[in-house]
């Protein structure tokens, strides 16, 4: 932008000397412009990688720059606060693992103890001493506490899952904070 205004200016000052000498009257020119200089200038496009504040500038306008070179910082507040919550969603998602493991141990024991009962009960059936409905209560049960640990478990496998998806944005956020929005001269 810097050498777009400059070039623009010798432009200027260029046609304004040859519309001053060409629209005169005869050769002598009443107010003169008289300019010397340098027209020179590339234009270089900046760019960062996430969009932001502007928090440290590390060069002057028309100061030479190169290839590189660190030119602006972003402000990485924003970035920070992005970071802290991915973390605590990591945190979340463990503590979401942890207490659906817990619930799958204590089923399990469930549909153990159900097991058992049930073979007590077709053992006291066989000697006469349970009724067939004792049975089937002690079956139904057993069926139930093994539905309930299917979905345990399969909620096991969601809640990793969602804690696998939480780490991967806790490392891209982390990836960001690492590089934060650099300009670089390129």
């Amino acid at each position: 932008m810097l050498a777009r205004k400059r070039w623009g200016f010798g432009l200027f000052t260029l046609l304004a000397v040859l519309v001053s000498t060409a629209c005169g009257h005869g050769d002598e020119v009443e107010n003169p412009l008289y300019a010397n200089g340098r027209i020179e200038g590339d234009e270089v496009k900046l760019a960062a990688e996430i969009s932001g504040r502007v928090s440290r500038l590390n060069v002057a306008e028309g100061e030479r720059v190169r290839s590189g070179q660190v030119v602006a910082e972003l402000d990485n507040t924003e970035l920070e606060a992005r970071l802290r919550q991915s973390r605590s969603g990591v945190a979340a998602a463990q503590a979401t693992v942890v207490q659906a493991e817990t619930r799958v141990r204590v089923l399990e024991h469930h549909v153990a103890t159900a097991g058992t009962d049930l073979e007590r009960m077709q053992a006291l059936q066989d000697a006469g001493a349970a009724s067939a409905r004792q049975v089937d209560e002690a079956e139904g049960a057993l069926e139930e506490v093994a539905g309930e640990l299917e979905v345990a478990r399969s909620r096991v496998a969601e809640a990793e899952a969602r804690l696998r998806s939480e780490e991967h944005t806790s490392e891209l956020q982390s990836q960001f904070r690492i590089s934060y929005a650099v300009f670089c001269l390129k």
